[in-house]
């Protein structure tokens, strides 16, 4: 499957480590501003456009390493009330947002056209962006430990976009354009 002319998405999941500390107000609402770190996945696509001076060019495969610091403030109502719990374990839902700062590194593409191989550097960048999350899962005091909590869950974190810093094109050691 190839992107849309200009655009690459296809960047695939990856691993996050959070860390984060928070405040119950009462009995079921409570807050945390976490941080994080977002790495190992990469941009791995096949752009139709990767040689758009060239009519009818054969498209090109596109990599690039990304990663992503997201900080997000965080409210979860807690559904104890709600829904009964057994041995403190408390179900919730949770929605957050902050920003993230993304980085991704030189992008690279090979062309193949008719026997013919190509490559292209395209700087890479970084940018800070909105970040958004939404959670749902279960929460357990720790035994002996007083307000500490084990959580397990489930977080869909949308972490903005992820933008070049523009710049000259390499082709195969020689600057051919520039991008913005």
């Amino acid at each position: 499957e190839t992107s849309s002319p200009g655009q690459l998405d296809e960047i695939g999941g990856a691993w996050l480590v959070d860390a984060g500390l928070g405040y119950r107000f009462n009995p079921w609402l409570r807050t945390d501003l976490t941080v994080g770190y977002r790495g190992g996945y990469e941009l791995d696509d096949v752009s139709q456009d990767i040689q758009p001076q060239i009519e009818n060019s054969a498209p090109g495969q596109v990599n690039a390493e990304i990663t992503s610091i997201p900080v997000l403030i965080n409210a979860y109502i807690d559904l104890g009330g709600v829904i009964s719990n057994v041995g403190g374990i408390v179900p919730y839902v949770g929605a957050g947002v902050g920003f993230a700062r993304n980085e991704i590194d030189d992008i690279r593409a090979v062309a193949l056209d008719e026997g013919l191989t190509s490559l292209f550097i395209a700087p890479g960048g970084s940018n800070v962006d909105l970040a958004w999350a939404v959670m749902a899962g279960f929460s357990a005091p720790l035994p002996g430990v007083r307000n500490l909590f084990l959580d397990v869950g489930y977080r869909y974190l949308d972490s903005g976009a992820i933008e070049t810093d523009g710049g000259p094109i390499l082709s195969e050691g020689s600057v051919t354009t520039s991008i913005h």
